[in-house]
């Protein structure tokens, strides 16, 4: 798939599940090759159901997903990183379009895959928004540094300065206009308005920060667990272990959405300077490794996961809260302090009590044994004296 062309294999399975190539065929990337594509598939599949599997090449596939979506023909996108390591274990030396169209069809019937929704247009309309918001931000990170590099350098010319001083204020400027639009898109749509005012009643958390999640989330309509909310987003640690000799560091693997990683910097630092339980958290954490940023970011992956919950149950933040598996443990040790608990648990301490007196016992007597040892090898005539000594002894 390419901004101009579709390259289009349709495959099918043998009744032994071997793959069976039917024809290929290329269309333009427009309405009426997308027409023509759908016409065509609907002949050569004498109106049976079928699926169309596609890559996700940046914003080339948009306008072929949301035209399968509205005439109901199943879409499915797959990301391009699945879809190269599955070339790869093909051990492919040659890849074109023509061969990426077939090895696509192939994993389509390999595997169930998920249909592709179309998204609503209001978390289309925020991400856009957002998208460009955190654009211009980098932007203006970018020109008050060279401000600052220029006004420190001997050669600088004034008209530079004041030529990113400009870029400054308009990207500031646009930036105050897009946080309008999104006001106003939140006060169009009062459910979603609602639900995000739950959500900001978590501490560290702002309306911004909310929209931007759910906006690159599209609202968690695709996302089945929290596990794989924290794989989108590239919080997911990878490890690699085999036998003895390999044993690799573990690190988070940033394979996820950069935007959202972007947006929940802030609200982690916000949050352990506010909240006393991810304050707590943290210093829990920093503690047992002492790295700030790997804590830092086990505090986003929190709070994300928090909005994740918040959203999907459309409820308010509780500080008090405790799942029930907690509160039944809690029950479990309330019961086991008990005196009758007490007695019944008297004997397995004692006999732990016993253990560790003998092994203190045999441990005292091995470093006994060893001053021994040392003792006897020890000899007054191999030391050097020392002048100084000598020197003290004699004043004393």
């Amino acid at each position: 798939m390419s901004k101009d062309t579709l390259d289009v294999c349709l495959s099918g399975l043998r009744e032994d599940l071997s793959v069976r190539e039917v024809e290929r065929k290329s269309f333009s990337n427009n309405a009426d090759g997308i027409k023509k594509l759908m016409k065509w598939a609907s002949q050569k599949t004498e109106g049976n159901p079928y699926q169309i599997v596609m890559e996700a090449t940046g914003v080339y596939h948009e306008k072929l997903a949301f035209t399968l979506s509205k005439n109901g023909v199943e879409a499915v996108v797959v990301l391009p990183k699945l879809m190269s390591n599955y070339f790869k274990s093909h051990n492919l030396r040659v890849v074109n379009d023509e061969i990426c169209a077939e090895h696509i069809a192939m994993f389509g019937l390999s595997r169930k895959l998920d249909v592709w929704k179309e998204p609503e247009p209001v978390y289309m309309a925020l991400r856009a928004l957002c998208r460009h918001r955190y654009q211009l931000a980098k932007l203006t990170t970018q020109c008050t540094n060279q401000i600052h590099a220029q006004k420190h350098s001997e050669t600088s010319l004034q008209e530079m300065i004041d030529m990113s001083e400009d870029m400054v204020k308009l990207a500031e400027k646009q930036i105050k206009e897009i946080d309008k639009k999104l006001r106003a898109i939140l006060k169009e749509n009062d459910w979603l308005k609602a639900k995000v005012d739950k959500v900001c009643t978590v501490i560290g958390l702002g309306w911004i920060t909310v929209v931007k999640i759910i906006a690159e989330t599209s609202g968690f309509n695709l996302i089945r667990n929290s596990r794989q909310l924290v794989a989108y987003a590239g919080y997911d640690v990878l490890s690699k272990e085999s036998g003895t000799s390999v044993h690799t560091k573990s690190k988070m693997s940033k394979k996820g959405n950069k935007y959202i990683r972007a947006a929940m910097y802030m609200p982690a630092l916000s949050a352990i300077r506010s909240d006393e339980q991810m304050a707590a958290f943290y210093s829990r954490l920093f503690h047992r490794h002492f790295i700030p940023k790997k804590s830092n970011v086990a505090v986003q992956k929190k709070l994300l996961v928090l909005i994740y919950t918040l959203w999907k149950n459309d409820c308010t933040y509780d500080p008090d809260y405790r799942h029930p598996a907690s509160q039944s443990q809690n029950q479990e040790d309330h019961q086991t302090n008990d005196p009758q608990c007490d007695q019944e648990s008297d004997q397995p301490s004692k006999m732990i009590e016993k253990a560790i007196n003998k092994n203190r016992e045999a441990i005292r007597r091995s470093l006994h044994r060893l001053d021994q040892v040392r003792l006897q090898d020890f000899d007054e005539t191999k030391i050097k004296k020392n002048p100084q000594n000598e020197h003290r002894q004699r004043i004393e």
